[in-house]
């Protein structure tokens, strides 16, 4: 299981934009001040902590510290700020989000693994294509 990068500066999203074309990436949205936050980061936890060496690349924002910077990912990936808020990024896109409730482990771990699935079944269609 990889270290959480502290997301503090704009450039640190470009790093991740590039991790997301190997891999699906998690960019953790959250308040140091917020209950509800706390409870989301034990969700997300929890889940690294179940997928061991296959979880992915996580980042996390605190917004309150980073408010521009937290603006700017609202802006540069087209989803309206919530905190907490969870962005996976696969091809340097959004490919799912959620905030608040939707964070639960369970839907943390079906959110990355549908994403991995949509991306095998798009290499596998391009592959085809013309057969």
């Amino acid at each position: 299981m990889s270290e959480v990068l502290e997301l503090k500066q704009e450039s640190q999203l470009q790093h991740l934009e590039e991790e997301s074309c190997a891999g699906p990436v998690l960019l953790y949205k959250h308040s140091s001040r917020c209950g509800t936050s706390t409870w989301a980061q034990r969700e997300l936890e929890a889940f690294r902590r179940e997928a061991g060496a296959e979880a992915p690349l996580v980042a996390e924002l605190d917004v309150v510290e980073h408010r521009a910077l937290a603006q700017e990912v609202a802006r540069r990936y087209g989803v309206r700020h919530q905190s907490p808020q969870l962005l996976l990024l696969r091809d340097r896109q959004v490919v799912w989000h959620g905030s608040h409730d939707d964070l639960e482990r369970s839907a943390i771990a079906a959110a990355v693994t549908s994403s991995a699935r949509a991306t095998v079944e798009s290499i596998h269609q391009s592959t085809h294509k013309g057969e």
